[in-house]
């Protein structure tokens, strides 16, 4: 799934969640800390796609997978700005749910997909904003897309 590119999984439509809300940006940060990925640094001699596949195990591994995935995906019938971490929870636990193996393959080129490029990009600018306010108490989201109320 790219940019603009929406995705077909068990019989709904989903769409990429571009230029979102600024509580939406806090929310994911708040995950892909929690998940350990913005630790997970591109070794020297490792390929872009080793990189992609070592990241999906650190994410599948931290248990926010699809916490992470309902923060990249939306409804395509929803408007970004009408994104909330309870619509976040009910895309994860319907994402939970696939078992049809072309839904399975398509969830997981998706992730793939979005850990060799969103990932790997926005881990960068994730890390620099780290940096320039590391004396400064980040947010604190307690909520995540699993315990989101509906």
């Amino acid at each position: 799934m790219d940019a603009a590119e929406n995705i077909r999984l068990g019989g709904r439509e989903f769409r990429p969640v571009v230029d979102a809300t600024i509580e939406h940006d806090y929310w994911l940060m708040g995950l892909i800390r929690r998940a350990g990925i913005d630790q997970v640094v591109k070794e020297e001699g490792e390929s872009p796609d080793e990189f992609a596949l070592r990241l999906m195990r650190e994410l599948i591994n931290s248990g926010q997978a699809f916490a992470i995935l309902s923060g990249v995906m939306m409804p395509a019938d929803k408007e970004v700005c009408d994104w909330t971490p309870a619509m976040a929870g009910e895309t994860a636990a319907f994402l939970k749910r696939l078992t049809a193996p072309e839904d399975k393959a398509a969830l997981n080129a998706c992730t793939a997909s979005l850990l060799s490029g969103f990932f790997a990009n926005g881990l960068a600018t994730l890390k620099t904003s780290q940096r320039s306010t590391s004396n400064e108490p980040g947010p604190r989201e307690t909520e995540s897309a699993e315990t989101a109320a509906p």
